[in-house]
């Protein structure tokens, strides 16, 4: 925990405090809705997939260059299921994510993140998750085509980070994404 408080204050001091180069226009409010489906990237004895359906919520903190290109905050979220050996259980995630693009157009989206996932069993098989709450790391990169459809790929890390008392190897996934884009 005294790890945690200086980033925690820090995080929050940025919240409270703005400069000259955040702004408030383009890049809040609902901004993309998709759909994902992942698969494992590291052999486990069973084999899982995750399916959801997220959204990108931007939030009114960026900072971009006369051309458009740069930095957006986002909160983003989904709701959706894992599944192995034979069986399924529910995941929901909320969480903060950095997004490099051009706004309100087309092209390439370069995407950071970590969320918390909240899970209805943590048992797949074989697979032990050791906790109903886990935390995820992503990447990610996508296409915006328009205003409108893209695609993209993300590679997840989720893991229980040790809280559980117990450190597990967590759940590697390639995730990919179909989106459309909402500005």
């Amino acid at each position: 925990m005294k790890r945690i408080l200086p980033v925690i204050l820090f995080l929050l001091s940025l919240l409270a405090t703005g400069t000259q180069g955040w702004c408030q226009d383009e890049d809040q409010g609902l901004r993309t809705v998709g759909a994902r489906i992942g698969w494992m990237a590291t052999a486990r004895n069973s084999y899982i997939h995750q399916y959801d359906a997220f959204f990108d919520y931007g939030l009114p903190w960026s900072v971009r260059n006369k051309d458009g290109w740069g930095l957006a905050m986002q909160l983003k979220g989904s709701l959706g299921a894992l599944h192995g050996a034979g069986e399924t259980g529910f995941i929901g995630a909320v969480g903060p994510g950095v997004v490099f693009d051009k706004a309100g157009g087309k092209g390439v989206v370069i995407e950071l993140g970590g969320d918390a996932n909240f899970l209805s069993r943590d048992n797949f098989g074989w697979v032990d998750l050791d906790g109903h709450v886990l935390w995820d790391g992503h990447i990610g990169i996508s296409y915006r085509f328009a205003a409108g459809p893209g695609i993209g790929y993300q590679f997840q890390h989720m893991s229980n980070g040790g809280l559980n008392g117990h450190i597990n190897t967590g759940l590697d996934l390639h995730m990919l994404l179909v989106t459309w884009s909402l500005h």
